[in-house]
């Protein structure tokens, strides 16, 4: 689930986000309110809710 205002729908395939703890991936494709990203599993407690994910827009 997203808490920021931010709606899913401006996040679309190939961008770029940073996870606190995982670093940068790129968001794969999107089943329901889960948004997949390549790369190894991500850490719930270092990666998740409430770590802050970050975009990179150019």
């Amino acid at each position: 689930m997203f808490d920021d205002p931010l709606p899913q729908s401006l996040l679309i395939p190939g961008m770029m986000v940073e996870f606190a703890h995982g670093g940068a991936r790129q968001i794969v494709t999107f089943r329901g309110s889960e948004v997949w990203v390549t790369g190894e599993a991500l850490d719930p407690v270092m990666d998740g809710y409430p770590q802050a994910i970050k975009l990179r827009i150019k």
